[in-house]
């Protein structure tokens, strides 16, 4: 049918026949590309099926060569799916870091495979932190160490949450996505065999949940953890995975960031080093290759609220919120990777084209972006900028902090930004903590040249005033931010034509040069 209505509207423009075959044929292209972004779990599952067969096969070469015990890593993985999909590594869709299926997909709900992912019970961890806690000796500790997913499943089946329980629990505010009472750990591993062997990071974990929920930023009821040595499928002592075991691995391996990324999941942090650990033996968090990319993926876009449960904690600091970051760029985050430490180096470009990924999708097609409570300045303003072109969907971006630090050159590099046409879709912009409710503009929206950037590209100035949520239970009765939001979305539907485009770029060329040259006197370029 398509084909058929492309044929009509080329006949009547009066294509050729070869132009029409080459216009069907970018057709086709663009409808197998599209059918790769809306791909299925099931498919994705097959391709998976299709990695982990070559990783058998590369298996099968290594102890032909005398490679010794096999250990399939996670570059392996990379190297599997760059051949299968010709270069393009995953191709994840925006709702994935967005949608809880996405996470029930992963924990086997519709699957017909191994669950490549299973959830702890947080009741149950707790319980079990407790009683390691009265141990009198290190040998009881070591007894009641967790074991790997495989054991403890099989001894304690209860240990571990059914997806349709989470799915069935409350849910967290809207103002922070809505998130499940699902906890991600990102930790250091104390050895290859065994990261917890004497229970030190369960009992962290403990520790940490129980103060959260004494400053009443913890769910309220039952939640669940997720904790890669319980969580995921591990080797045996002889460092072997069966068959389904590699699948169900390769399968959460590959999708990894999501847990961290995701804006449902609450990520918990245990950045410090045990007292219990020889310090001068062990790799720091900050210096470790892995918890580096899960931290920061975990910081590209999840919405942050003070009045809301903690989705971003640094265990070693509880009592205050995780410093955020701005995202970087992946030349920069590949810069940083090259001094941090990898169990296996090959890992490296791994983690990088995740990163890649997580920040063209779960950043690039966000629709808002929201820096609150962040305390950012100028260095933070410069970071953000490149890669904010990126952002090719978002409608609204707000900066509120009553603590931040930005100055004129701050408003510069925004103002250049948005006279450059990048993020063309964005119809507010707020950047508030005046006075409560104030109907005055925010500090960095007062400068005079991101005021004629954003008039003349008809973007909105958010006042703190336009936040104020008339009735948080009642969804339909948003704040004022949420409708100038939606008329936004519906505004830049509109405008599309090529007159409309004209004119802002005119509007826009009387203060660009003006607007770069503050930019430029900052920056150094």
């Amino acid at each position: 049918m398509i084909d058929a209505l492309l044929e009509c509207a080329c006949r009547r423009a009066t294509k050729t026949d070869d132009e029409i075959a080459k216009l069907r044929e970018e057709n086709a292209k663009l409808r197998e590309d599209n059918a790769k972004l809306r791909e299925a779990p099931e498919a994705q599952v097959a391709r998976i099926r299709g990695a982990s067969a070559e990783m058998q096969a590369l298996k099968a070469v290594r102890r032909c060569s005398g490679g010794g015990a096999e250990r399939t890593t996670a570059a392996e993985l990379h190297v599997g799916f760059a051949q299968r999909d010709q270069g393009e590594l995953f191709g994840f869709d925006f709702s994935d870091y967005t949608t809880p299926e996405t996470l029930f997909h992963m924990m086997g709900h519709g699957v017909d495979m191994v669950p490549p992912v299973r959830v702890l019970d947080g009741d149950w961890l707790c319980a079990r932190a407790e009683e390691l806690r009265q141990c009198a000796t290190l040998e009881e500790r070591r007894a009641l160490a967790l074991p790997r997913r495989q054991e403890l499943f099989a001894l304690h089946p209860e240990a571990y949450m059914s997806v349709s329980c989470l799915a069935s629990l409350p849910r967290g505010d809207p103002r922070i996505g809505n998130p499940l009472p699902l906890i991600v750990i990102s930790h250091m591993w104390r050895g290859d065999t065994h990261p917890d062997p004497e229970g030190d990071t369960l009992l962290a974990m403990a520790d940490a949940f129980n103060h959260q929920r004494a400053n009443g930023r913890f769910p309220e009821g039952p939640f669940a953890v997720f904790f890669d040595w319980c969580s995921l499928l591990q080797r045996d002592a002889a460092g072997e995975r069966t068959d389904a075991e590699y699948e169900a691995f390769a399968t959460a391996i590959s999708r990894m960031q999501i847990w961290y990324a995701h804006e449902q999941t609450l990520v918990y942090m245990l950045t410090m080093t045990p007292p219990s650990w020889d310090v001068g033996a062990h790799t720091a968090y900050h210096a470790r290759g892995w918890p580096t990319f899960e931290r920061h993926v975990t910081m590209i876009n999840k919405q942050q609220s003070a009045k809301c449960w903690a989705n971003i904690v640094d265990a070693s600091a509880p009592d205050s919120e995780a410093v955020v970051q701005p995202p970087m760029t992946v030349e920069a985050f590949r810069a940083l990777l090259s001094g941090k430490t990898f169990t296996n180096g090959a890992d490296r470009e791994f983690v990088t084209e995740l990163y890649a990924d997580t920040l063209k999708t779960a950043f690039g097609l966000a629709v808002k972006l929201r820096y609150v409570g962040n305390r950012w300045g100028d260095e933070d303003m410069e970071q953000l900028v490149k890669v904010l072109p990126l952002c090719s969907q978002v409608v609204s971006i707000n900066f509120k902090d009553k603590n931040n630090k930005y100055t004129a050159a701050s408003a510069a590099m925004l103002a250049a930004l948005i006279n450059s046409g990048a993020m063309p879709k964005l119809g507010v912009l707020g950047a508030g903590c005046t006075e409560k409710g104030s109907a005055d503009l925010g500090p960095l929206l007062r400068d005079e040249y991101l005021q004629a950037a954003c008039t003349a590209r008809g973007i909105y100035l958010l006042r703190d005033a336009d936040e104020a949520t008339v009735d948080p239970a009642d969804p339909s009765r948003r704040s004022r931010e949420e409708h100038v939001i939606q008329a936004a979305q519906s505004r830049q539907k509109s405008v599309g034509s090529a007159l409309a485009r004209a004119r802002l770029k005119a509007a826009g060329q009387a203060i660009v040069a003006a607007s770069l040259i503050r930019a430029a006197s900052w920056t150094g370029l």
